[in-house]
């Protein structure tokens, strides 16, 4: 590319200038501490002629997110996260998405994720944690483990544990395992 190069920064955001949308990828991009390098290809025909193979169609987009080798057109901006988090650039975190009832971690090669059900009590039923078959047996089953059950403190959410594998985690620490192994029965006056 002549007038532009992404080798500087990982993370590139086409826009025509006034576009809304781009800002509000640009300001998601920054929020999560990445500073994005933004293009207007409305304002530099060589600097649009430079983006136009990016889709296949021979036109520049905007607003459009390029991250590393790949590229999104018109990306949602709640994908922005994970589109950072599934590149590296962002530090893993739990993410809750409680319509697919999943705590999820964006990563490459795939998503891992905790999958529960919600009893009418309130209480979380994690019965499946899933980590990418590529690093299984790297230990990550157990970090993720641990990271849930410090999401599930932070949210303060009654939690308990059907999967085999996070109660086997679970065991490991006194602590863990008083808080999501045995269930507690009220009783009148507890």
């Amino acid at each position: 590319m002549a007038s532009v190069s992404m080798e500087t920064n990982p993370v590139t955001i086409l826009t025509n200038g006034s576009c809304a949308k781009s800002r509000a990828i640009a300001e998601q991009v920054k929020g999560l501490g990445v500073e994005p390098q933004i293009v207007d290809i409305s304002g530099d025909p060589e600097t649009a002629a430079d983006f136009a193979t990016l889709f296949g169609d021979g036109r520049p987009h905007s607003p459009s997110l390029v991250i590393g080798q790949r590229a999104w057109r018109n990306p949602a901006v709640s994908d922005i996260e994970k589109l950072l988090g599934r590149s590296g650039l962002i530090p893993r975190r739990a993410i809750h998405y409680p319509h697919q009832q999943r705590v999820v971690w964006h990563m490459e090669p795939s998503d891992a994720f905790a999958s529960y059900s919600l009893r009418e009590d309130g209480t979380f039923v994690f019965g499946h944690i899933e980590t990418p078959s590529a690093l299984r047996g790297s230990g990550l089953g157990a970090r993720l483990a641990a990271e849930l059950f410090a999401w599930i403190a932070e949210s303060g959410i009654k939690a308990l544990l059907t999967c085999s594998f996070l109660r086997r985690v679970a065991a490991s620490k006194p602590d863990w395992a008083a808080r999501y192994l045995y269930e507690r029965i009220n009783r009148p006056g507890d």
